[in-house]
């Protein structure tokens, strides 16, 4: 069923959000409203001949989907600018609260994705999946230092490779790497020069990476789901909501913990009855997104 403008721009949204909170991708949520398919295909769609068929509107739209990417992006948009400084300020005073929103979408998305392919039969891939989620749940993130134009440039090129790939964030990408700080306080101020020197990293990732995925996804749909799978089990560990060591939500050197273990090494609330009510967005979030299946 094709979707309408309003409802890619709501899942547009959504992938935004997403990518605001080190822990979930905007690929994941690709992935989990069934866009994912035809995210890759258009955004591989790209090449540089694409330049010479701006000359041609017509043909430049129908190439390329714009009837598609257009209202995803402005959907992106629309969430990055104007809930940046809201996710910044919940992160830091509701942290388990936001955690449990994307934990239960993640849940749900799983248990819908599995059934889609007989896992049994893809083992290996699904092993490959989730030894690479295990080693991603080790990577620790850099100290803040002074940020150079090239590190933006290519902090925005692993940042979008990992916002194409379902279970790891662009925004834990760059935590990583030390830049996080930098470029959601770019974009919460808007400071023109960072973002465009971001921006451009981000168009080179896309050129020279996502056409591997799309290879991947057309000729091993059934392979790639399988590993996307085991790295999407992984995530989870990462937005379990009660974690005391790494403020910025990686690391994981004390362990996960229950609500009292988090009040009493933190001495935060572990705000258990918002989290429960969080978990019910998620959940209901993923319902509205999803109604037109």
């Amino acid at each position: 069923m094709t979707l309408g403008f309003l409802e890619i721009l709501w899942r547009g949204f959504a992938m935004g959000v997403a990518e605001l909170v080190p822990g979930i991708s905007g690929g994941t949520v690709a992935f989990i409203t069934n866009i994912y398919r035809e995210l890759i295909s258009s955004l591989a769609s790209f090449n540089f001949s694409s330049f010479k068929s701006l000359l041609r509107p017509r043909l430049f739209w129908q190439r390329h989907n714009i009837r598609f990417l257009l209202p995803l992006g402005l959907g992106m948009f629309l969430a990055v600018f104007s809930l940046a400084n809201l996710v910044q300020y919940l992160l830091i005073h509701f942290r388990p609260a936001v955690w449990s929103l994307f934990l239960a979408v993640m849940i749900v998305a799983l248990s819908q994705i599995v059934k889609t392919v007989q896992l049994k039969r893809y083992l290996l891939a699904l092993l490959g999946g989730i030894a690479m989620g295990i080693g991603s749940l080790w990577l620790v993130p850099a100290e803040n230092s002074a940020a150079t134009d090239i590190m933006i440039f290519f902090g925005g090129a692993l940042a979008i490779s990992a916002w194409i790939l379902p279970g790891i964030s662009g925004s834990y990408i760059l935590l990583v790497l030390g830049l996080y700080p930098t470029i959601i306080g770019a974009i919460a101020s808007f400071q023109p020069s960072v973002l465009t020197i971001f921006s451009l990293g981000c168009i080179f990732g896309i050129v020279f990476f996502v056409r591997a995925v799309d290879w991947l996804y057309t000729k091993h749909p059934d392979r790639f789901i399988s590993f996307v799978v085991g790295f999407m089990l992984m995530s989870l560990v990462r937005l379990w909501p009660w974690q005391a060591e790494h403020p910025d939500g990686v690391g994981f050197g004390l362990g996960l913990l229950g609500p009292n273990q988090y009040e009493a090494l933190t001495g935060q609330s572990p705000y258990l009855s918002v989290v429960l009510v969080f978990m019910f967005l998620g959940i209901g979030s993923l319902w509205f997104v999803n109604r037109r299946k």
